[in-house]
């Protein structure tokens, strides 16, 4: 394949479809593929090809499952969250939430914890604006090496936010009192090619009303495709 290894771009593909099935495909025997992923190698039969595909695709016969074991419903929200950081920040406030059967508050992630402290930020709405006009109150010490400054104590949403876009899928977060997950993907000249990731999760200090917006924001650098070889 010129200008990429299969394994490249794969991570390309996946960047704007998470959870995109791929069967990779080798005649080398020391080809090696990502953890979790599937791998084919040649020759094989047409049953094995089948076999494959439709494992990847989930359609695979399933054991039977007695009618006294529940199976959980799928969480389609963690199944789109890629980096471990936002998987780890989900899981516990959802087992938070799950053991208090209320919203967690501003302890979920102490002040030393490496979440809040590097990649964490902290809204709440502020109290001399509009309603769905939010205020930075807490802000990670290397969320703000990786953006140059600190937003703490400003508006969301300010010019020069670069964690910005908030409007719609902030007050969303805050509203029904559930996650929100948005990513973006940055390609600036020759600059290496970023995935920017910000999950939001609500707080309550109460345990009922919404009164704080939790996010966790990650930085990710991109495979670059030398397109000049594709051509």
């Amino acid at each position: 394949m010129p200008g990429a290894s299969g394994t490249t771009l794969g991570d390309r593909l996946r960047v704007d479809s998470p959870a995109l099935p791929i069967l990779f495909i080798s005649g080398h025997g020391q080809v090696a593929v990502p953890e979790g992923e599937r791998i084919l190698r040649k020759p094989f039969s047409r049953s094995q090809l089948a076999e494959a595909v439709l494992e990847r695709l989930g359609r695979l016969p399933k054991p039977a499952v007695p009618v006294e074991t529940p199976v959980p419903p799928r969480d389609k929200l963690r199944d789109r969250l890629r980096n471990p950081g936002l998987r780890d920040a989900y899981d516990r406030w959802s087992a938070l939430r799950n053991a208090r059967g209320s919203l967690p508050d501003r302890d979920l992630f102490p002040r030393d914890d490496t979440t809040m402290a590097d990649n964490g930020f902290i809204v709440e709405e502020a109290g001399d604006g509009d309603p769905g006009e939010y205020r930075y109150v807490g802000f990670g010490d290397a969320l703000a090496r990786r953006l140059g400054r600190s937003l703490l104590g400003q508006p969301v949403g300010d010019d020069g936010d670069e964690l910005g876009s908030a409007g719609a899928s902030y007050r969303r977060c805050q509203e029904t009192a559930s996650p929100s997950y948005e990513y973006a993907r940055y390609s600036l000249a020759d600059e290496t090619p970023l995935l920017f990731e910000r999950l939001l999760l609500p707080l309550s200090d109460d345990g009922v009303r919404v009164t704080h917006l939790l996010g966790v924001v990650f930085f990710t650098d991109l495979p670059k495709l030398d397109l000049q070889q594709r051509k």
